[in-house]
């Protein structure tokens, strides 16, 4: 079953349920998302509710954040609260793997009390963020002790700036995580646990940054290079992750880092969905040649080896083009695509959001050579101006 909400679907999901009949719960969110209704298999509530209970193994699903508030609800009854919590809540995700890493520094505060905080008691480099959060939305790295103040007042003026924009079960900013700055290159990946506990990888992207100080989504990569390298060790930390829960059926989305002092190490675990705004996954059907919807609800495991081998030397890349201009999106009259697709040597989507919801401009799947990786770090580098009309 798939749960649909708020902010985006996109036309890859609507017909990936349309072609296979997947059932869809019967939500206002979800009408108002799919459009036509008599395209799609709907069961209500209730009916959820029955077949998830039924034994059946029936899998769950959402494209968004926005959808965990109505599966809480309509699922709480078969305990499915608890596994989401276990990941969704950040403070209490670094309660269940303290014991994997013991030497981690992390604590934890009312957003009311972030002031009264003592930094001196902290370990910096930090990264202070909501316990639960999306999108990087109020995430901030304080460097040293002397920037402590400046950086609360920062925090608290950007998180009521964000209040409004996503529901509470996706951005609650009451509670702050403060953790110890992980080092290390950064990787996101899609994965589920099948029918039998067992981890499956549907995808693995390294997360490209223009500076050590740069927190924002802009550019994920993937290749056959990066498969190879990390497929084993990833597949590895999730049956660590998941040994303390009885997880099956279960999709997430992991961001993790790779650092010299612990190995691989989370930075979060998204339940019960693939990449944010349901278009990391998306281009799986460009890089991997599958479908990564299909293959969770199916129980399929990817032939890696016979992918590897078809991506050859080539990066595929989802690029976020969020409003780094600096100008409010009502000053912005609209943003030349066309002109961005022609710095990329095969642009092979664009997805326009609506900035003025979301200060984001849209997304953009490209291809590029290896030896051409050059085009996609000056759009990491890029404030956008270069695009505005």
């Amino acid at each position: 079953m798939i749960y649909i909400d708020h902010p985006y679907v996109s036309d890859y999901i609507k017909k990936t349920i349309q072609d296979n009949s997947f059932n869809v719960v019967d939500t206002a969110q979800a009408r108002e998302m799919l459009g036509d209704s008599s395209s799609y298999s709907f069961v209500t509530p209730e009916e959820a509710l029955r077949l998830y209970t039924s034994g059946e193994d029936t899998a769950i699903y959402t494209n968004s954040e926005n959808g965990l508030g109505d599966i809480a609800k309509h699922l709480d009854k078969a305990g499915i609260s608890e596994k989401i919590a276990v990941f969704k809540d950040k403070i209490l995700f670094r309660d269940h793997i303290a014991d994997q890493y013991p030497d981690f520094f992390y604590t934890s505060s009312a957003l009311s009390d972030l002031a009264d905080v003592n930094p001196a008691a902290l370990h910096f480099p930090c990264i202070v963020k909501p316990a639960i959060g999306f999108f990087s939305v109020g995430v901030h790295k304080v460097n040293k002790l002397d920037e402590w103040d400046n950086a609360v007042m920062d925090i608290q003026r950007s998180l009521a700036d964000a209040a409004g924009t996503y529901p509470e079960a996706v951005l609650d900013s009451s509670q702050i995580i403060i953790e110890e700055c992980i080092e290390g290159e950064e990787f996101a990946f899609d994965a589920y646990y099948d029918d039998s506990g067992n981890p499956v990888i549907l995808g693995i992207y390294k997360h490209l940054f223009s500076s050590e100080d740069d927190l924002s989504d802009r550019i994920y990569i993937t290749s056959g290079e990066i498969i190879a390298e990390y497929l084993v060790p990833f597949t590895e930390f999730l049956k660590s992750a998941g040994s303390k829960s009885d997880l099956r059926n279960y999709p997430l989305h992991a961001e993790i880092r790779i650092s010299e002092k612990y190995g691989i190490i989370p930075i979060e675990i998204n339940p019960l969905r693939f990449g944010g705004w349901c278009s990391l996954p998306d281009i799986s059907k460009y890089a991997y040649g599958f479908n990564q919807y299909e293959y969770f609800f199916a129980n399929t495991h990817p032939d890696w080896l016979a992918i590897q081998k078809k991506m050859g030397a080539f990066l595929y890349s989802i690029i976020v083009l969020d409003n780094s201009t600096g100008l409010s999106a009502d000053s912005i009259s609209s943003f030349d695509a066309e002109a961005l697709k022609r710095t990329l040597s095969e642009s092979l989507e664009f997805r326009p959001i609506d900035v003025s919801k979301y200060n984001v401009f849209g997304f953009v799947f490209a291809k590029t050579h290896k030896r051409d990786i050059g085009e996609l770090y000056h759009l990491l580098q890029s404030d956008l101006k270069e695009f505005i009309l």
